[in-house]
């Protein structure tokens, strides 16, 4: 089974080397951590669920990114005939066997809403997207569950211990707040099936994971492969990238190794998405949340 190694910050099994800021980086303040509830979603829950909206660029915002972008130094290469077509993933094979649904249930509803997720750097921690456990309000997801390698309601549950984000992803202001889009989610059970690296580096194409609503209504891993666009603001563009409700927190990868996630959309430009652009601060909100002792915070 593979294990990682790349570039600046470097997951390998059990291991995590630290990367320095890059130049402009933005500082954020001190992790913020919530406890999970023990929740268990039943399987009537599971079918009653609803993919979670990805969150939409106003035209406003899209304007803003687009006149701070800088476009990648090279034009990428990509095979034209899987460019941008979404297919199902093999969630018996890694990487995608270590990949899964999160679902989370948010104070006040009693409709559970579905993301997408994958242990990252280690086998108790799991990646996905700050919006799936956190509104931009600052609400926790009170109680949520991860069904790893799920694949039309099978695959292995996987109990969640607490889960954190920057303070920045509710301080923000819009759109800067999507640059802290992510979260990390510590599990009370290994996975059984490895875990994806995590290297900041982007690479020009790369593979973007989820269960999308768009295809395949949610119940099957879809992969799609497409390459770097402009970034700005923190966040960076992926062209040939469809997945919409339900794929947010997919990893985007090149072999396994995590370099951004589904994060938001344009409804006017539905071959594209966005991520974070990832730098030493994802390594430093993994690392804080790793190096805990059994989470206890309310």
């Amino acid at each position: 089974m593979m294990r990682f190694r790349p570039f600046a910050f470097i997951f390998a099994t059990g291991v995590v080397v630290g990367a320095s800021a890059s130049i402009g980086q933005v500082s954020p303040g001190s992790p913020e951590i919530k406890r999970v509830e023990p929740g268990y979603i039943t399987n009537e829950e599971i079918a009653n669920s609803r993919p979670m909206a990805v969150p939409e660029l106003s035209e406003r915002e899209l304007k803003l990114l687009n006149d701070k972008s800088e476009m990648p130094l090279a034009l990428p290469k990509a095979d034209p005939l899987s460019f941008g077509l979404p297919a199902s993933a093999n969630v018996a094979m890694f990487p995608y066997s270590a990949a899964g649904k999160l679902w989370t249930l948010f104070p006040g509803s009693t409709q559970w809403e579905e993301c997408s997720a994958q242990f990252v750097g280690g086998n108790n921690m799991l990646l996905t997207a700050a919006h799936c456990v956190r509104k931009g309000d600052g609400t926790w997801a009170v109680k949520g569950e991860f069904i790893r390698a799920f694949d039309n309601g099978g695959g292995e549950r996987v109990a969640l211990e607490c889960w954190t984000t920057w303070p920045n992803w509710v301080t923000d202001p819009f759109p800067l707040k999507y640059r802290w889009d992510y979260a990390f989610i510590r599990t009370r059970a290994p996975s059984s099936a490895g875990f994806f690296g995590l290297n900041p580096a982007q690479d020009l194409t790369f593979e973007a994971i989820g269960y999308p609503h768009n295809f395949t209504t949610g119940k099957h891993m879809q992969k799609v492969t497409g390459s770097r666009g402009p970034s700005g603001e923190g966040q960076v563009r992926m062209e040939g990238n469809p997945f919409q409700d339900g794929a947010s927190g997919g990893a985007w990868h090149v072999n396994g190794v995590v370099m951004g996630n589904n994060s938001r959309f344009v409804r006017v430009e539905p071959t594209r998405q966005w991520s974070p652009l990832y730098d030493s601060n994802v390594a430093a909100l993994w690392r804080h949340l790793h190096g805990l002792p059994p989470c206890t915070t309310s």
